[in-house]
């Protein structure tokens, strides 16, 4: 517990040092959220079929804002590689900073997404399910942009390697995440689309720590 505190009181440090990004990462996604119920006259049932299309794909967006960022002011500063040589397990360093990194960056999307999303008239029941799509696929995209963040560590000016990689791994919770709410709305069975998120969470926590894992190390060999 002493090393999850260190490593998410340290996060949260470069985070504050680096406020501008951060803020600037947020406000992109509340901003371009905002935009399509504030300016536009559609119809009610409209903006509803929408919705969580819109809050996705800004949330999306707004994830290759922060891509390259994950391990890359640790590498620079060398902090990864005296990381690799404490007596901690890197799994458990690599588990710890991703779940610093979902609590400083996707828990206030979480928190803020019901407020963005009842300007496009969703119901009550609608928005919990968003919630659920959300608490269910961002783990996944932090999963992925790690492990994609990791593979491209090394290179410079990574930015469009990065991105190119981790659109596609992205399509499949996009697609069962909105597809939840839609259904919901249409007075259909939300239960599939949500199974399969929760069943690509379960593969993605155990497969993917350890493959960053096994891929940081082999940078430091």
């Amino acid at each position: 517990m002493k090393l999850f505190k260190a490593l998410f009181w340290r996060d949260c440090q470069l985070c504050f040092r680096q406020s501008g990004d951060y803020l600037l990462a947020l406000s992109f996604w509340f901003l371009f959220v905002c935009f399509f119920p504030l300016t536009n006259i559609a119809s009610p049932q409209l903006l509803q079929s929408f919705a969580p299309g819109i809050i996705w794909l800004g949330l999306l967006l707004t994830q290759l804002l922060n891509l390259s960022k994950l391990f890359r002011d640790d590498y620079q500063d060398g902090v990864l590689a005296e990381l690799l040589q404490s007596p901690h397990e890197l799994f458990l360093i690599v588990l710890f900073k991703l779940i610093s990194f979902w609590i400083i960056f996707y828990l206030p999307i979480f928190l803020l997404a019901p407020v963005l999303a009842s300007m496009f008239h969703l119901s009550v029941h609608a928005i919990f399910i968003l919630e659920a799509g959300i608490l269910l696929g961002s783990p996944i995209l932090t999963l992925f942009s790690a492990f994609v963040s990791s593979l491209t560590l090394t290179i410079r000016n990574n930015n469009l390697i990065i991105n190119l990689l981790f659109l596609p791994l992205t399509v499949p919770i996009l697609i069962f995440s909105t597809s939840a709410v839609n259904r919901v709305m249409l007075g259909l069975s939300y239960a599939a689309p949500i199974a399969w998120l929760g069943v690509m969470l379960l593969l993605s926590l155990a497969i993917m720590p350890l493959a960053i894992t096994y891929t940081l190390k082999t940078i430091f060999e």
